[in-house]
């Protein structure tokens, strides 16, 4: 009786341990998702522009402050977004420009990106 208790026991042990580990595997920093889960997370991320081309309304951008956990893969710095009317007409984007655009898990490697929107990044204090 006593073998067959070690027995459960043991694998009850190591389910438990199967589960903690499934758990910790590598996901995208979680820090940059707005709401929901990864297939349904708004993402930001923020980038200098680069060049603008007004007639098929696609930005060319830079990407700022790209961590090792980063969506992108290693060797991408530069993206173009798809922006349409999601610009408010207030702003007004230049080259030089450093701005933050939001988007979707599912549009990681399309190029062009769209883009759910986009506004200026906080200029910082001196």
């Amino acid at each position: 009786m006593n073998k067959k208790k070690l027995l459960i026991l043991c694998i009850v042990f190591g389910v438990f341990i199967c589960v903690i580990t499934a758990s910790k595997k590598s996901e995208p920093d979680h820090s940059l998702l707005i709401s929901g889960g990864i297939g349904s997370a708004l993402l930001k991320q923020e980038a200098y522009i680069i060049s603008i081309d007004n007639d098929n309304k696609i930005l060319r951008v830079s990407l700022v402050n790209k961590s090792a956990d980063s969506l992108f893969p290693p060797d991408q710095n530069e993206l173009l977004l798809k922006y349409d009317e999601l610009v408010p007409h207030n702003l007004r984007l230049a080259p030089g420009d450093r701005i933050i655009f939001y988007f979707f898990y599912s549009e990681i490697g399309k190029s062009p990106m769209c883009t759910s929107s986009i506004k200026a990044a906080q200029k910082a204090a001196h």
